[in-house]
């Protein structure tokens, strides 16, 4: 990363992900560099707009949640943020909307990147100085090989991304069966979904345990997350696995609103029906006030299918 990004002794660095996550990216950077490290415990947006000017923070790193709570402050903080030059985005998706978002507001764009623990942090990403597609993830970073197999096992421009290089672990502790299942030749297989165009940039298309045959359909619930994400009164989505007793395997929509704005389930049915075939929207939609998450920031998987079932009882897919 301080090669692809170009850090250097003069940048200040906020890192917004937990500690015990992210222990490399979030003190290495500044140690290889000898730059400097702003930690801090809260995430309010005000408090934090003041923390990068107070210290002239350069380059800002956290999950696209937390970027969605800082958005409707932007063009009133805009001043405060002109010292940035990297706002570095990985864990989780970047919905294209929130981006063009970041970008209208204060002209900067946020910079998705993928990674793993497996990886050692960030394997893809995008880079600062380039114009890249808004919903790619990059591409494949300094010491690192990157390539996609199909379901046969072939090299194709869709598939499941494995990864190689110095930076991938050889095995997981004490668990045999699950480094069998995951590392094989020297490569790791991430079980992560991607598509690669003809210029290098990987596209994230879903976790495979996240695909669904609906109605004998592939669905990918993160297609059908970033078109809601593209509605004007939704601020964060997330899809649940969903198994419904007469019609099969589907997904629940979890919905948070922006501030002050109401919706309805027939509401959402009939925008996404502009854009996908019938199959792929959701059977139910919930409308919630915050989606549970961890304290990294990312959803909380687990908390997200206890709610489904509480409230409709049934069974969530995997």
């Amino acid at each position: 990363m301080v090669k692809h990004f170009k850090l250097n002794d003069k940048d200040v660095h906020l890192p917004l992900f937990s500690p015990f996550a992210h222990p490399h990216e979030i003190f290495c950077r500044a140690l290889m560099t000898g730059g400097k490290i702003v930690v801090t415990e809260n995430i309010y947006p005000r408090k934090i707009f003041k923390l990068i000017e107070s210290y002239e923070v350069t380059a800002i790193m956290a999950v696209s949640s937390i970027y969605q709570l800082f958005r409707e402050y932007l063009k009133r903080f805009k001043s405060e943020l002109k010292s940035l030059r990297l706002i570095e985005s990985g864990g989780m998706p970047t919905p294209i909307s929130l981006n063009l978002d970041y970008e209208r507001a204060i002209g900067k764009r946020i910079i998705p990147v993928w990674g793993s623990t497996e990886t050692t942090g960030v394997a893809i990403a995008n880079k600062i100085e380039d114009d890249f597609p808004l919903d790619s993830v990059g591409k494949v970073c300094p010491f690192y090989q990157a390539k996609l197999i199909d379901q046969f096992g072939k090299v194709n421009k869709e598939g499941e991304l494995l990864i190689k290089g110095k930076g991938v672990v050889k095995a997981y502790y004490d668990s045999l069966k699950m480094t069998k299942n995951s590392f094989k030749n020297g490569w790791y297989f991430t079980k992560d979904l991607f598509k690669i165009d003809s210029n290098g940039y990987f596209y994230f298309v879903d976790r495979k345990d996240r695909m669904l045959k609906v109605k004998g359909m592939k669905v990918y619930a993160r297609e059908v997350e970033e078109i809601l994400y593209s509605h004007s009164k939704i601020d964060e989505v997330y899809l649940v696995p969903y198994l419904h007793k007469l019609k099969g395997e589907s997904y629940v929509a979890l919905i948070k609103t922006k501030k002050n704005v109401s919706i309805n389930e027939k509401g959402l049915r009939r925008y996404l029906t502009q854009y996908l075939p019938e199959y792929k929207i959701p059977i139910h939609f919930i409308i919630i006030e915050n989606i549970p998450k961890l304290p990294n920031g990312k959803y909380d998987i687990l908390k997200c299918k206890k709610l489904v079932l509480d409230l409709l009882g049934g069974k969530v897919e995997k």
